[in-house]
């Protein structure tokens, strides 16, 4: 296979085109319009299109110190690009709501359809998949289908909820994870039958900034610990693309939360949420800047 890539013209963007030497596949492509990181490696038995611009949405982008590391890792660019092609003809009219299926890279790919509005807030209805918006639909190619999205699908899944936030390269996690499995919510977060779910995750440093006194209590009730982490956890898909400016969620622990949205950013609450749409095979994640207080 070989990866060819030109220049476009007037000199903004660009163009990929892979293209197996041997023989072409069935497939349905998922393409990001906003890349900035390709590189030449081969990339496997497929032909399809990748239309590079130079913005990276801000939800999922790749410093410069990441697209460095793909530069020189063939094998990692190639699993990214395959985390955006599906083998078969999918159409949009074949995707549900919370419809999970494999990509080429093996990553699982979620399709949601949510309720949310545009610019004048009106309802429209927006398809995502792993929380891109998915923009143009059904494109035809002569050996496949392609569907345009808002952003690279990056990070590709890594496992469930629980093994993507053990996983975390930075290690934000470790009290949080700690807490679930001290109040077995780590179960209910790994059973397949119960989800899916989304985490809005504090960091260990938004724990260090509670309240001694409130963290004496969390140590020695878990009663009180097992509600705080029920505050974190909702029983369905939240992607940012499809939030409406302002909306009330239903945690898991009962409580009624204020989740506001605007195009570069979430808050809960009082809680920035410093990374958005991080995907695991069973859910999403939202890192959250602040533990979102019990009494909410």
């Amino acid at each position: 296979a070989e990866l060819k890539v030109s220049p476009p013209p007037g000199g903004e963007g660009g163009r990929v085109e892979m293209r197996n030497v041997s023989q072409d596949y069935i497939l349905s492509y998922i393409y990001p319009i906003s890349v900035t990181f390709l590189w030449g490696p081969t990339c496997g038995h497929f032909i399809s299109y990748v239309h590079i611009q130079t913005k990276v949405n801000q939800s999922t982008m790749i410093n410069d110190q990441g697209v460095k590391r793909l530069k020189e890792n063939p094998a990692e660019l190639d699993r990214i690009l395959k985390n955006h092609i599906v083998r078969g003809m999918v159409s949009t009219a074949d995707l549900t709501d919370d419809l999970v299926g494999p990509s080429a890279a093996f990553t699982k790919l979620r399709s949601n359809i949510f309720n949310a509005e545009d610019n004048n807030w009106r309802e429209v209805k927006v398809l995502t998949i792993n929380g891109g918006i998915v923009k143009k639909k059904d494109l035809s190619a002569r050996n496949g289908l392609v569907h345009e999205v808002d952003r690279v699908l990056f990070p590709p899944t890594q496992g469930d909820l629980l093994q993507t936030l053990q996983n975390d390269p930075e290690g934000r996690f470790t009290t949080f994870v700690k807490a679930l499995k001290a109040t077995q919510l780590d179960k209910e977060i790994t059973d397949y039958n119960t989800g899916p779910w989304t985490v809005f995750a504090p960091t260990n440093s938004a724990f260090m900034n509670l309240p001694m006194k409130e963290l004496s209590e969390l140590i020695t009730s878990q009663s009180k610990l097992s509600k705080l982490v029920l505050n974190h956890l909702i029983n369905r898909t939240l992607y940012s693309g499809g939030l409406k400016a302002h909306q009330t969620i239903t945690m898991a622990s009962g409580n009624k939360l204020n989740l506001f949205s605007r195009p570069d950013r979430l808050k809960l609450e009082g809680s920035n949420i410093l990374n958005m749409d991080i995907p695991a095979t069973n859910g999403v994640i939202q890192v959250l800047q602040s533990v979102i207080d019990t009494k909410q």
